[in-house]
């Protein structure tokens, strides 16, 4: 006799997780900020793990360097060396090279040691080539063309809007031609995974909110200095500031688009506080990402879901 099984060899995307009224009840008293919100944004499932299991990855000790420390070690450079010139308006005599590439190596040092070689050491002349060029090349000729009021770096910020608790760090805020603008720095080289997709964007229709909006970064960053200030969100322009491009010039500020009248602030607000509606609801579970081979080879959490056999695409 010939004997045959049926075996089933397709992979299934991890089962949603309900929500318990003792978790409703905590989210609605929860500190909400632009990490979380784009990690819902990504995948609730993800979100659920991070933030309400509060499960982290077993830290090992690695002498690899990572762009997460990159980006803290030049967040910290720029924000000491900016921080004595706030409250002024920005003159080019203001900035020493010399304290700038002293900064660099002391920073450097902190994280490496004195005797750095290797990576380490062609990681701290990358900095200083790239910093300086920053400089040279899109803060002094912007400096000749207008007045840059510099109000504050790395302020923090935390309010309460319409019951909702929300708090974010500003890596630079400035005072332009009446207008206030607000600077996050990004080691990246391109802006692509924070565009909002606004062709695919229905205001109207929350099922396309997660797949055309990128981040909510810069419309959190809004509501939080006009909560704070009492300032028209209008008045108000976000924007990144990309220093891993190849020329960092004036293309390196890059923002949510042309809002002069504040419309895409508006309609990303309302994104804001739908998101928060959902998050809250008991009817709506932590379900998993839409797009499991953009979003699952990366997250830390494939092990629980069980998604490693999901494979980013190679094109």
């Amino acid at each position: 006799r010939t004997i045959r099984y049926d075996i089933t060899l397709t992979n299934k995307p991890p089962d949603p997780v309900s929500k318990s009224k003792a978790v409703t009840e905590w989210l609605k008293s929860f500190d909400y900020n632009a990490t979380a919100l784009d990690t819902y944004l990504r995948c609730p499932l993800q979100f659920y793990y991070r933030f309400v299991l509060e499960l982290r990855e077993k830290e090992d000790v690695s002498e690899d360097i990572e762009a997460q420390d990159v980006g803290k070690m030049v967040h910290t450079i720029l924000s000491e060396y900016y921080r004595p010139l706030a409250g002024s308006v920005l003159k080019k005599e203001q900035f020493d090279p010399g304290k700038l590439a002293a900064l660099v190596d002391k920073v450097c040092e902190e994280k490496y040691g004195s005797q750095q070689t290797g990576a380490a050491f062609l990681l701290k002349m990358q900095i200083k080539r790239k910093l300086e060029e920053f400089l040279e090349h899109y803060e002094f000729p912007r400096l000749e063309k207008e007045s840059v009021e510099l109000v504050d770096v790395e302020r923090e910020i935390a309010v309460t809007r319409d019951g909702w608790k929300f708090n974010g760090r500003i890596d630079r805020i400035e005072r332009r031609n009446g207008k206030t603008f607000i600077l996050d720095y990004k080691i990246r080289n391109n802006d692509d995974p924070y565009k909002t997709r606004w062709k695919k964007f229905r205001m109207e229709d929350p099922s396309t909110w997660t797949e055309a909006v990128q981040s909510l970064q810069l419309p959190l960053y809004v509501l939080l200095y006009s909560e704070q200030k009492k300032e028209d969100p209008s008045d108000i322009v976000p924007a990144y500031l990309f220093l891993g491009r190849n020329v960092l010039d004036s293309t390196i500020e890059s923002g949510m688009g042309d809002d002069k009248e504040g419309k895409l602030y508006g309609m990303l607000e309302r994104v804001i506080f739908g998101i928060l509606e959902e998050i809250v609801d008991p009817n709506v579970p932590f379900r998993p990402t839409k797009d499991l081979k953009e979003t699952c080879p990366r997250c830390p959490y494939r092990g629980i879901c069980s998604t490693q056999w999901v494979k980013k695409p190679k094109w």
